[in-house]
């Protein structure tokens, strides 16, 4: 009996439950949010660099450090030359900015040790590697010397070809 009773309730619910004429869904008024156009996206610059100011890069610089490259320039670590050493840094700077990105981006092998690709981060841009470089080469740099600005240019921004940027 209660096996019938069951039968004949889920019938009835569902017959009334199909039966029952859709709805139409509402259309947005002129004054629903839906019917508002979404205002016009500002316009992004390519690539992650919003500024060519040389003190934000510099700041950006030394962000990528402390977060990467410190661990082992400031203490001096396996070889690595302590940022604002100038001694330790003259013969690295003296090949030049963009060969000491190159060897940051690619890692090295050098007589006093081991600069590992990247410095040992594989996720870290190239981009973020060069303005690092770039400010511990300048941080590290005699007085008298001549800045890296100089010789810094796009290139020292990418490491492969079709890199974004």
């Amino acid at each position: 009996m209660i096996r019938l009773f069951l039968l004949l309730s889920t019938l009835a619910l569902l017959t009334t439950a199909c039966s029952r004429e859709e709805q139409p869904a509402p259309q947005p008024t002129p004054t629903s949010p839906a019917a508002q156009e979404a205002p016009a996206a500002a316009p992004i610059a390519p690539g992650p660099i919003v500024t060519n100011d040389p003190e934000a890069l510099s700041d950006m610089g030394a962000r990528y450090y402390r977060r990467g490259c410190a661990q082992c320039h400031d203490e001096g670590v396996g070889g690595a030359p302590r940022l604002g050493d100038v001694e330790a840094w003259r013969p690295r700077l003296d090949k030049g900015l963009h060969k000491l990105v190159e060897n940051a981006i690619n890692g090295f092998q050098g007589e006093s040790g081991l600069m590992p690709a990247r410095g040992g981060n594989p996720q870290m841009r190239a981009e973020a590697v060069s303005m690092a470089v770039r400010f511990m080469a300048e941080v590290s740099r005699a007085e008298d010397e001549e800045s890296a600005e100089d010789e810094w240019d796009e290139e020292d921004l990418g490491d492969e070809e079709g890199e974004e940027r």
